[in-house]
């Protein structure tokens, strides 16, 4: 065996532990599904952050070039998930409820095939609804499962930390420090950085 497949065959090792590591150290089972991760089925689960804006790198890039310490601390801000339930976390169709919804109420002759009867048809304008966006208080016509307006209203709603003004955030940065307006916010320092450069304070 020449010493360059050598080298390759012996990173593979190494990655292939760390990642068997990474895994037990998140609980050796998929977050989503409690599908549990035998030795041969590694390479099925993946690590999920939980709030993008505070990833500092992929973890799977970097398996066999940071030291443990480092690994672990992005580890802590990931859900350990199967392939399958990653995949459906990140499609963005399927996180549409708008379509989903389109999708369910939409009549078509699949449906003894979808939903193992056929759906009566629809009478004209039923698909509509009066609703109210529980974000910004404005009235639309949509599916009845509908819940927001846009996807921007969404969005805010589901984020888990609210964003100060511009006005605000400037103010505490120069008042106090990111790391100290970071932890106001229960955020990191990164996504401060983050908010930061979106207003152009930065």
């Amino acid at each position: 065996m020449s010493r360059y497949r050598y080298d390759a065959y012996s990173v593979k090792i190494k990655r292939w532990r760390n990642k068997l590591a990474a895994i037990k150290y998140l609980g050796g089972k998929c977050k989503k599904c409690g599908l549990e991760c035998e030795e041969d089925m590694v390479g099925i689960f993946s690590f999920h952050h939980r709030h993008p804006s505070e990833k500092d790198f992929a973890i799977s890039d970097k398996y066999d070039r940071l030291s443990w310490v480092k690994i672990k601390a992005e580890l802590d801000k990931c859900d350990l998930v199967c392939n399958n339930c990653h995949g459906r976390i990140h499609a963005t169709l399927q996180n549409d409820q708008s379509f989903l919804d389109d999708v369910f109420d939409y009549h078509g002759e699949l449906d003894i095939w979808l939903w193992g009867r056929e759906k009566p048809e629809p009478t004209k304008g039923s698909r509509l609804h009066k609703n109210m966006c529980p974000e910004c208080k404005k009235e639309f016509r949509g599916q009845k499962r509908r819940k927001y307006c846009s996807t921007e209203c969404s969005r805010k709603a589901h984020r888990k930390v609210e964003r100060p003004s511009k006005e605000v955030l400037q103010k505490e940065i120069e008042t106090t420090s990111i790391l100290a307006t970071g932890r106001k916010y229960g955020v990191s320092d990164n996504t401060v950085r983050k908010w930061a450069r979106a207003y152009g304070i930065l």
